[in-house]
């Protein structure tokens, strides 16, 4: 299961925790579609057609209509980038990332579709590409803090902890509600050791991001895993239920929540949000295993025969063979 950030894929864990799993379609500004969709070289009726596709969350029948546009007039560079905004939308980071570098090739990025290129290596699994990306943006606009926290968790991801945790420090001076910098600073304090400054600064990211108007399930369940891991599941639960109340089907809270209520004796809740882990994620493989241990451990051996093949399976599946 994932904690820190990698768009749409997740990444290999790393040794200190691996990265939530959220698309990172940018810093919570509107995607301007709506402007590039009207200056788009597309007729009246194919824009209408897009519009309303867009409008109903319909990503796939707009990408359609841009496909079959593109492969007519594959030198528009126009085209190119509204398709790749859309496909961000769609949470397709590759063929994002494909069609910005077809674009690059025709005329330069505008500074929103070169951040959207970042966002796209980070999705595919190469934060390494997006490093210069963001380099180049934060070069030209240094009072942004969006592109230093980018820059900070391409750092995290590299295991460079010491330079994210200073340029996280650095945004959140310049931007104090930046909920997420002071959520991914946690992460970073964690990854070095500094527990209990860690706690101090994932409950500060908690308190901002009930202040937020879209909550998101990360900083409570960051926090959550940290004083677990520190033995206080009593303090841990609550976190794990905010979490689930801003994001039920995230299977990630339902596990975490599942393996808390086992540590606490509570073997029934768990085995409900274990099971439940294992319907919304089916391609998880931790709540099997944890699932399989408890059915172990109350002494029903064929749920946990099951339960374990399942796993078996699974791994098996993800390894290739």
């Amino acid at each position: 299961m994932t904690r820190f950030v990698l768009a749409a894929v997740a990444a290999a864990a790393l040794a200190a925790g691996a990265p939530q799993k959220e698309l990172p379609i940018g810093d919570n500004r509107e995607t301007p579609i709506a402007s590039h969709l009207a200056k788009a070289p597309l007729d009246a009726e194919r824009k209408d057609t897009i519009k309303r596709s867009l409008d109903a969350h319909d990503y796939k029948s707009a990408e359609t209509v841009l496909v079959k546009a593109i492969e007519a007039d594959p030198k528009s560079p126009e085209l190119l980038t509204l398709a790749a905004r859309i496909f961000l939308l769609d949470h397709n980071p590759m063929n994002a990332a494909i069609a910005l570098k077809k674009a690059e090739k025709l005329a330069p990025l505008e500074p929103f579709d070169r951040f959207n290129l970042a966002m796209a290596f980070i999705g595919i699994g190469k934060p390494a590409w997006a490093r210069p990306e963001l380099e180049r943006l934060a070069a030209a606009v240094p009072d942004n803090p969006v592109y230093p926290y980018w820059l900070a968790r391409v750092d995290y991801d590299e295991h460079k902890y010491d330079a994210s945790i200073a340029r996280l420090r650095a945004v959140t001076k310049a931007v104090p509600q930046f909920a997420r910098a002071w959520d991914n600073l946690g992460l970073s304090l964690e990854a070095t050791g500094k527990l209990d400054e860690a706690v101090a600064v994932y409950r500060h990211g908690v308190e901002l991001n009930r202040d937020q108007k879209t909550h998101s399930p990360w900083p409570p369940l960051n926090l959550a895993t940290l004083l677990t891991k520190m033995g206080d599941v009593a303090g841990a639960e609550p976190l794990l239920r905010e979490a689930i109340l801003y994001e039920p089907g995230l299977g990630e809270a339902h596990y975490r929540l599942g393996v808390n209520l086992k540590k606490q004796g509570r073997g029934r809740d768990a085995v409900t949000e274990l099971k439940k882990a294992t319907e919304l994620d089916p391609n998880a493989t931790e709540p099997l295993y944890a699932l399989g241990q408890l059915y172990r451990e109350q002494g029903d051996e064929a749920a946990a025969t099951q339960a374990f093949e399942r796993f078996r399976e699974l791994k098996k599946k993800q390894r290739g063979s």
